[in-house]
């Protein structure tokens, strides 16, 4: 099974009772983090300071730099995990961390393109929507 793994940025209460409003309540969706977890390894895209790679790899559901908040069954695929290994190598030269962009390149739109080359998903729109608003703002602005 393939599962995307869901996290409140940081550790920030005020982001997490946001998130709360914004997606338990009104259901647009929040300031979330994004992984794939696949074979009992998580992986992810972030930000770096110098010229690499930022797709990363955590244990499931225990990235240290956000708060877990769910898991979402996104398919079963067939790929052993040298399979997946090998998708992540491809994956890695197209994720520079120096390109990471909080709106337009950022983990979740990693996670989409993971969840593609596993053959699953897509992310439920929840996920990403709060972004994708802010996107779209910054775009017109």
């Amino acid at each position: 099974p393939v599962f995307a793994n869901v996290y409140d940025v940081g550790h920030f209460a005020v982001l997490h009772k946001l998130n709360q409003a914004t997606q338990d309540v009104l259901k647009q969706g929040g300031v979330f983090h994004c992984a794939i977890e696949v074979h009992g390894k998580e992986w992810s895209f972030g930000g770096t300071k110098r010229s690499t790679s930022g797709v990363f790899l955590n244990a499931a559901r225990k990235c240290d730099l956000h708060t877990y908040r769910e898991s979402i069954y996104m398919g079963d695929c067939a790929k052993d995990m040298g399979d997946v290994r090998e998708t992540v190598r491809v994956l890695r030269p197209q994720w520079n961390g120096l390109e990471y962009d909080l709106l337009h390149k950022n983990c979740c739109h990693f996670c989409e393109a993971m969840a593609s080359q596993l053959g699953v998903g897509p992310l439920p729109q929840w996920v990403h929507h709060l972004g994708d608003v802010g996107a779209r703002l910054n775009d017109n602005v």
